[in-house]
């Protein structure tokens, strides 16, 4: 016997040993040998439907044999039965695991969950040009994905394609609505339609001031906008900037005229070239009033508010420089219907009327230290006097006292006394009294019993104490006032006996002659009047103006 042979005469006894020790095993109790278990089969595991929308159901289905327990993972664990409903949020695998004592069998099954279908998506809209001039036209372009539908408002309706022309009248807004199942999106433009070009806008064209007096000037200012040239006729052309100086030799009206390519507006200022221009008026109102000249101020003195009886004591300075009013201490005694003179530079109030009867005191008001004081009483109770001044002593004539007076008394301040003079030839009221070259002049008034209106002029002589008659106004008049301007003698305004005269006359003592002038803007009475810096000013009074303050330019 070989090796070889040995080696497989070995292993077929090591077989066949093996093989008799198992049927002595198996033939040993006389029973079958058991079967090796096995884990579950799962014959399905399915989803149906496999894909669902948002909120929808599906149902889990399996199909499973050898199985002690089945479990369903995520969210579901054990499970009997062959199914179950899910309704997942989003997509979901699901893990069915069936389980014995032999181990474990897995199956899978996946439910979809689809995304919600998103709105459409408007990338751009746009107008272009996005302004345009009336009657022209815009192109709306949009860039739009995702919509089933496209709709554009303002009366266009659903489009196509990605463009569309407007011709819109005004201003308009456009809104594009893009719509699919999953609902719209929106987007604006607007087409701006410029307005047609406006005239220019004349905020203000004035004169200041309105009225000058001849060989005067005025400002002519404008405030113009949208403007491409702005001209002034007569006589200035095509002007810059906001304002031109202009002196009128007569009254003009000015038209400015602002053009641009729209057109033309039109605006207006007149200057009035005349001898009266107005002046700030008196703070308080009054009439029967005195005003006097001193140190190139004027003082106007008491009186009363038009149409009142009540005399007032109230004494205000103007400066016709500055064009104010200030207010001065009052009069010790209120008072109307009273003269008014400066001498040795105090300011004297003398006669008048006051609330219980007529006057005959007279007061003097000192400028420097703002104060009145009493000084020595007339011998005669006087209402609407004449008073003027001559070699440093003062002379109070005539007046009213129950009746016209003639009486003329003289003051000296020095010795604050009173003496009688020679009385005037007539008798008289509401008149005014002037000194040039030393002569006193009475100029019109009421006179005589009949109280007429007067025209004539009485000179006196206060050195020979004499009267003598002179040249008489043209107009018969009282209630007048007056001044002395480069030694003439003006007499204005007053009531002719039938109405409010406006009437300027010009005296000159050397000619004895009187000559018209330039009239004053409207009848007036029962004012005052001084002169100052070559000037005469009418202050207060009644007229139907009102109690004015004007200033006269002598020719």
């Amino acid at each position: 016997m070989t090796r070889d042979s040995t080696r497989r005469g070995a292993g077929s006894l090591l077989v066949a040993g093996a093989t008799a020790l198992a049927l002595v095993a198996s033939c040993g109790d006389g029973s079958k040998p058991s079967p090796v278990p096995s884990t579950p089969t799962v014959a399905s595991f399915t989803a149906t439907p496999p894909t669902i929308s948002p909120g929808g159901s599906s149902t889990l289905a399996w199909s499973v044999t050898g199985a002690d327990a089945i479990s369903i993972d995520p969210g579901i664990g054990v499970v009997a039965g062959s199914s179950v409903t899910v309704t997942p949020a989003v997509t979901t695998t699901y893990v069915l695991t069936a389980t014995n004592t032999a181990g474990s069998t897995t199956a899978q099954a996946t439910v979809t969950v689809q995304a919600p279908p998103a709105k459409p998506v408007i990338a751009s809209f746009t107008a272009s040009p996005s302004t345009i001039p009336p009657g022209a036209s815009s192109t709306l372009a949009w860039s739009v994905t995702g919509a089933d539908t496209i709709e554009i408002d303002q009366g266009i309706g659903q489009v196509a394609g990605s463009k569309w022309s407007v011709f819109p009248a005004v201003t308009t807004t456009y809104t594009l609505t893009a719509t699919n199942s999953a609902g719209s999106s929106t987007a604006q433009a607007t087409v701006t339609v410029q307005p047609p070009p406006a005239h220019p806008v004349i905020a203000s064209f004035t004169a200041t001031p309105p009225t000058i007096p001849p060989g005067g000037s005025a400002t002519l200012a404008w405030s113009v906008t949208g403007a491409d040239t702005i001209e002034i006729d007569p006589g200035i052309g095509t002007v810059t900037g906001g304002s031109v100086s202009v002196s009128p030799a007569v009254t003009t009206a000015y038209t400015l005229v602002a053009t641009n390519v729209a057109g033309s507006s039109l605006a207006h200022a007149t200057v009035t070239v005349s001898a009266w221009i107005g002046k700030a008026p008196l703070p308080t109102p009054r009439a029967d009033l005195a005003a006097v000249a001193w140190n190139g101020k004027i003082y106007a003195l008491a009186g009363s508010k038009p149409d009142e009886l009540a005399p007032l004591a109230t004494v205000e300075m103007y400066d016709p420089v500055a064009d104010t009013w200030t207010s001065r201490a009052s009069t010790s005694t209120a008072r109307d219907g009273l003269a008014g003179v400066e001498c040795g530079g105090l300011v004297y109030a003398l006669g008048g009327a006051s609330g219980s009867g007529l006057l005959n005191s007279l007061e003097a008001y000192d400028p420097l230290t703002d104060t009145w004081t009493a000084r020595a009483p007339m011998a005669t109770f006087r209402h609407f006097p004449g008073a003027a001044v001559a070699n440093g002593k003062i002379y109070a004539m005539g007046g009213w006292g129950g009746s016209n007076l003639a009486t003329v008394e003289e003051y000296d301040p020095g010795a604050d006394a009173w003496v009688p003079r020679a009385a005037m030839p007539e008798a008289r009221h509401a008149f005014f009294a002037a000194t040039v070259n030393g002569k006193v002049y009475v100029v019109g008034g009421a006179a005589g019993v009949s109280l007429v209106p007067a025209a004539t002029v009485l000179e006196y002589d206060p050195v020979a104490n004499t009267w003598a008659t002179k040249a008489p106004m043209a107009t018969a008049r009282f209630y007048l006032a007056g001044a002395v301007l480069d030694g003439k003698i003006y007499a204005l305004g007053g009531n002719d006996g039938v109405s409010w005269s406006a009437s300027v006359e010009v005296y000159d003592p050397a000619t004895n002659a009187w000559t018209s002038s330039v009239p004053m803007p409207s009848g007036r009475v029962e004012f005052a009047a001084a002169a100052v810096g070559g000037k005469v000013y009418a202050i207060g009074g009644t007229s139907d103006r009102g109690p004015l303050v004007e200033e006269f330019w002598p020719p």
